[in-house]
């Protein structure tokens, strides 16, 4: 058995992409190592990490799940097409069917605190590097495409903030390329996420288009959203 960790990694160049490794060493130090291949123009961030007693038969068995999902992306390769919170979960699930650190069998009702549930969101670094772009902060220039492009992938790792984001920007009347449709649809997106400054802007929204009744009904179905039930019928 070779003790290691299985890593998951995303790329910003690679927006339908997630990487899934096993280790020896820090996936930190991987991920870092992995940037540095040329042709990447962009990092690997390590959104998740777990121990094993045998990180080959977790890879295996993490491979073999999403394979089998229909998300793998080639056969000889180590990238797939998923989302990013059921990768994690395979990851979740060989903890919990092979065990980890001192080999014992993990608990049966899921993980715990130690589990390796990442304190930061997936979307995190991402969302940063978007803010860059957009305001051109230290050596980033500033570049609203690539701000928009990054994140639109934040967005679809969950992040309500890169919504709001890119709703602004199709508000800003500044935008050549403003179109009110999209803002509106990336208010709903970050609204359905839980996002609060959404829900405001659709309330504002909603009465300068005479829809009262809708605005109305924004602080109810905030309360329903943090409670993990979106919105459907309101937006």
């Amino acid at each position: 058995m070779d003790a290691g960790f299985l890593y998951v990694l995303i790329n910003a160049s690679m927006p339908d992409a997630v990487k899934v490794g096993k280790t020896e060493r820090d996936p930190e130090s991987r991920a870092k190592e992995l940037s540095g291949v040329t042709g990447v123009p962009t990092p690997f961030m390590v959104v998740y990490q777990e121990s094993f007693d045998d990180c080959s038969a977790a890879e295996e068995y993490v491979h073999a799940l999403l394979e089998e999902s229909g998300y793998r992306v080639a056969t000889n390769r180590e990238f797939f097409s998923a989302p990013i919170r059921l990768v994690i979960q395979a990851v979740i699930q060989a903890r919990a069917a092979l065990g980890k650190g001192d080999g014992e069998q993990a608990a049966a009702d899921g993980p715990t605190e130690s589990a390796g549930i990442p304190q930061s969101e997936p979307w995190e670094g991402i969302l940063e590097q978007g803010k860059a772009a957009s305001e051109g902060f230290g050596e980033t220039l500033q570049d609203f495409d690539e701000a928009a492009r990054l994140y639109e992938q934040a967005a679809r790792l969950g992040s309500g903030e890169a919504c709001y984001q890119l709703a602004a920007r199709h508000l800003n009347p500044e935008f050549a390329g403003a179109d009110r449709g999209e803002a509106l649809k990336w208010l709903k997106e970050g609204a359905r996420q839980g996002y609060t400054d959404c829900y405001a802007e659709l309330a504002e929204y909603f009465l300068e288009n005479g829809h009262a009744e809708n605005a109305e009904e924004i602080p109810r179905s905030a309360c329903r959203a943090r409670g993990k039930h979106f919105l459907v019928d309101v937006l």
